[in-house]
């Protein structure tokens, strides 16, 4: 970058006032590319920080797959064939949302009070007694 000998200016006081020149234009440079690392690191900063974030929220995201699973296991046991097609939606609705949502950790609670709860099978479903007893007393009034 340094110009062509001939092309500088014989006076002594005009080649001060160029070499004035270039230094402050290499001083801001020098200040610019200092400027720029800075942000560089911080912009790296902000990237570990992002893929630290994403790396929880996978392990939440599998922290709730468990959750449900033992849970649905608990409810209706391993052999339920319905119980397992619900499983894999539900897993797929989760991949799903890990996929939209890419960089925003869901919350748990939010998670778990969205989430509608599955009926009672048959089997496990109760009669209160008030019930059964007014059925009873209008079968013996009807008679």
């Amino acid at each position: 970058m340094s110009p062509d000998p001939e092309s500088l200016p014989e006076d002594v006081a005009a080649l001060r006032t160029l070499l004035v020149a270039q230094t402050a234009e290499v001083a801001a440079q020098k200040r610019r590319l200092a400027e720029m690392a800075a942000e560089r690191a911080a912009q790296q900063a902000e990237l570990l920080a992002a893929r630290a974030g994403l790396i929880e929220q996978r392990f939440e995201i599998e922290a709730l797959r468990a959750r449900l699973a033992r849970a649905l296991r608990v409810a209706f046991g391993r052999s339920s064939e319905k119980l397992r097609t619900q499983v894999e939606q539900l897993e797929l609705t989760l991949t799903d949302i890990d996929e939209l949502l890419g960089e925003t950790a869901p919350d748990d609670n939010a998670a778990v009070a969205a989430s509608p709860t599955p009926p009672a099978p048959p089997w496990m479903r109760t009669v209160s007694p008030a019930r059964s007893r007014a059925s009873s007393t209008s079968a013996y009034q009807a008679v």
